[in-house]
């Protein structure tokens, strides 16, 4: 008898020692018991979405209560699919790294085409270098002129003195 109240105590404590469940019959709960199935159980809109992946569905020709039923996905399917959002993946990682550059070069371009210090350096320096090679020129042009003048005047002695 006595061992009899020793196994009902240690049963009766263990049943009380458990927690009350862990459904949650009117919604999630608090967040210490955050027991989400994950929309399976209740149609979670966010898992709800479209597939393209193709189902078979394979039944006996009679069924029973309790007739287990073999859904088999076309897994050819699934890894083609799973290759194609990979490659996908890939290519936008690929073309946001492109963008990333191409931005950094358009600001960079901006930026010069914005600052004209550098513009206008080259061209004042450009105008220095006008001013130069014309008065460069001048003088060229001026001892050319002289130079005509002494040639004239050596003709005219060759051929008034000499009589050439």
């Amino acid at each position: 008898m006595k061992s009899r109240i020793i196994v009902v105590s240690i049963i009766l404590t263990l049943l009380l020692a458990t927690s009350s469940g862990v459904a949650n019959p009117g919604g999630k709960g608090d967040s210490n018991r955050d027991f989400t199935c994950g929309g399976s159980c209740h149609g979670d809109p966010s898992l709800s979405s479209p597939s393209p992946a193709e189902i078979q569905i394979d039944m006996k020709s009679t069924a029973f209560s309790g007739t287990a039923t073999e859904v088999s996905i076309l897994e050819q399917t699934v890894l083609s699919l799973q290759l194609e959002k990979d490659t996908l993946n890939a290519q936008i990682l690929t073309l946001g790294n492109t963008t990333a550059i191409q931005q950094t070069t358009i600001t960079q371009l901006n930026a010069q085409v914005n600052d004209t210090s550098i513009l206008d350096g080259k061209i004042a320096n450009l105008e220095s270098q006008i001013v130069s090679l014309t008065s460069e020129r001048d003088q060229w042009k001026q001892l050319a002129n002289n130079w005509y003048g002494v040639a004239m005047e050596q003709l005219s002695v060759m051929i008034n003195v000499l009589g050439l």
